[in-house]
């Protein structure tokens, strides 16, 4: 979880710089919706390394999603992160 964690960081600061904010914010569901199957298939399979893979793609997409959230407030409200702040 935790290298996929820190891609997913990277990742998300990468995408967002390069492509427009509904593109990034679609790729960000695409992962978490991934990450909810995959984790239902490891459940049901048992297997190890499918486990494995479900630990990344979740810590994927939580970082992905906040750092995400985080680009997308500084880019479009001058970095105010709270919704109060945002005027």
């Amino acid at each position: 979880m935790g290298l996929g964690s820190a891609v997913g960081a990277y990742t998300a600061g990468h995408f967002c710089d390069r492509f427009g904010s509904k593109k990034v914010f679609l790729i960000g569901v695409t992962v978490c919706l991934l990450s909810f199957i995959m984790g239902m298939v490891s459940l049901a399979a048992m297997i190890e390394l499918v486990s494995l893979v479900t630990s990344f793609i979740s810590g994927f997409g939580m970082m992905y999603t906040n750092n995400m959230l985080i680009v997308m407030c500084s880019k479009n409200y001058d970095g105010s992160m709270m919704v109060f702040a945002a005027n």
